[in-house]
């Protein structure tokens, strides 16, 4: 697979990323400055997690069926249409319930075209390319927070809030069109529009066969608990700043971009050299760790520069946790099916992100912010064993080792 397609199809990843921050950054800040209750940007960041649940029938539909004479690159741009002209949306409602129509209609988008995504990028990669892959479309994601939590706090300083949404509204898409662009898909018709089509019910039943997998369930189980240790700081960590650290508002991004530049910094560590020396699950062991000491630091800082500081310690621990779970799931993933357990994987993530802010938020009112990132302390550690378990089973199914990753020659064109 030639490296441009493969980073031309993660700009995905980039679009998600620059959106994320302002769903998940700006907006809980902007909702705290209003006055609106935690337990309500709680519910507005939940609805959208869960509104998610729409990428498995998406994408057995993108399994079975073409759309406009082609497989995967169609949804792609359709998708992220949707989501870009809801995203463009939510300023304007951001004090009204309409708001939560605003971010199930960017779900719903996201949810199209992100399983068409990546199933692409799978169908397209042979399984020695799987972990360059996982790492570039990582990177990117990253990449993506790390610039919008940048520009967004430029924007939201010299414009405002709203301008900065409509902002990312336009670089959102730029990032569709440069995505697709000359991107060969993994099936294009010419003159026989039906040519991929598949009965849904058959792929549906190969789809229910590989969930009773034993490394399936165990995976599912790993992702649902590292979600949650991850991302229950999502919607209190910039609250957290402003009210008991006394960060200004307009310096929301940046503690998004603090994460954001340890986790990238991770990621190309371990893509480039630590993954080749010391194996995947090793680097995820020692990732989460890390993870675990970031939380607690961040659960006791008492100024602003500590709690860059930690912030920036856990992006590092998020980061080496991250790829070798996301190269193990799209092994896993690789077959006909493949957007179809990507769409029910990306599902996982999103139940356990809407719970992670369903129990921030109404722990984080009775509690406080603090006892939050101790909790998720523990849930990582719980992560950790399932991970081992994950692992454990998949050997058995496939014979393969963690051996340290050789050197990949990715400009092979495959196609």
């Amino acid at each position: 697979m030639r490296t441009v397609h493969m980073v031309q199809i993660g700009l995905y990843h980039l679009l998600f990323g620059l959106a994320v921050v302002a769903i998940d950054g700006f907006l809980p800040a902007r909702l705290s400055i209003l006055g609106i209750s935690t337990l309500w940007t709680g519910i507005v960041i939940a609805t959208y997690s869960f509104s998610e649940a729409a990428r498995i029938p998406f994408a057995l539909i993108s399994d079975s069926r073409s759309l406009f004479s082609r497989r995967r690159t169609s949804y792609i741009v359709v998708g992220n249409l949707v989501a870009t002209l809801s995203f463009l949306t939510i300023p304007n409602v951001i004090t009204s319930p309409i708001i939560l129509i605003s971010v199930v209609g960017f779900a719903l988008g996201l949810s199209l075209s992100g399983p068409a995504a990546d199933a692409l990028l799978i169908d397209l990669s042979s399984e020695e390319e799987r972990a360059k892959a996982a790492s570039t479309l990582h990177t990117l994601r990253i990449l993506g927070f790390a610039m919008g939590g940048m520009m967004g706090t430029l924007i939201h300083r010299l414009w405002g809030f709203s301008n900065l949404f409509y902002v990312f509204g336009v670089v959102m898409l730029i990032l569709t069109i440069l995505s697709v662009y000359r991107v060969p898909d993994s099936g294009v018709v010419e003159n026989k529009p039906n040519n991929l089509n598949k009965p849904v019910n058959e792929i549906f039943t190969d789809f229910k066969n590989n969930l009773n997998k034993k490394n399936v369930i165990l995976l599912t189980l790993f992702l649902l608990v590292f979600q949650i240790g991850l991302f229950m700081q999502n919607p209190i960590l910039e609250r957290f700043g402003i009210e008991e650290i006394m960060m200004p508002e307009d310096q929301a991004g940046t503690l998004n971009t603090a994460w954001a530049v340890g986790t990238l910094i991770a990621v190309l560590f371990a893509s480039i050299y630590l993954m080749k020396r010391i194996g995947r699950m090793m680097t995820a062991y020692i990732g989460l760790l890390i993870a675990v000491l970031g939380l607690f630091l961040i659960s006791i800082v008492t100024s602003l520069s500590q709690l860059y500081v930690s912030t920036f310690i856990f992006g590092i621990g998020s980061g080496l946790g991250s790829i070798p779970a996301i190269a193990l799931m799209m092994d896993i993933c690789a077959g006909r099916t493949a957007a179809s357990m990507i769409a029910f994987f990306g599902l996982i993530d999103a139940l356990g992100k809407g719970t992670a802010a369903f129990i921030a938020g109404g722990l984080g009112q009775a509690l406080g912010y603090r006892p939050i990132f101790q909790i998720e302390i523990f849930v990582l550690l719980i992560a950790i064993i399932l991970l081992r378990l994950t692992w454990i089973a998949h050997t058995q199914i496939t014979d393969v080792k963690d051996a340290p990753i050789p050197e990949i020659h990715t400009e092979t064109n495959l196609i």
